[in-house]
């Protein structure tokens, strides 16, 4: 069974979920992680840690949110944006 067959409504909704919660996800860690890498006083507060420490991690973090946003945006694109331009060709 093709993942993105067009009859299969469940699978479609899944897909539309997932790749809605990937970009959800994905802003919310760029947001985060930048908030946190323009600010890194605020993250002392949650123990003794050192700028490069904060750095990096928050660096890691602004990635994996980057990656969400894209693997979100793809699996979207796929799922919806590419069914439409089927038939023209």
């Amino acid at each position: 069974m093709n993942y993105y067959d067009e009859t299969d409504d469940e699978s479609k909704a899944t897909t539309g979920f997932r790749a809605s919660m990937d970009l959800f996800m994905g802003i919310v860690y760029v947001l985060i992680s930048g908030f946190c890498l323009l600010r890194p006083g605020y993250m002392k507060q949650f123990g003794n840690l050192s700028d490069s420490f904060i750095y990096i991690i928050c660096g890691l973090f602004l990635l994996y949110g980057v990656f969400r946003v894209y693997r979100g945006w793809q699996n979207f694109a796929k799922a919806f944006l590419n069914k439409r331009n089927r038939g023209r060709k």
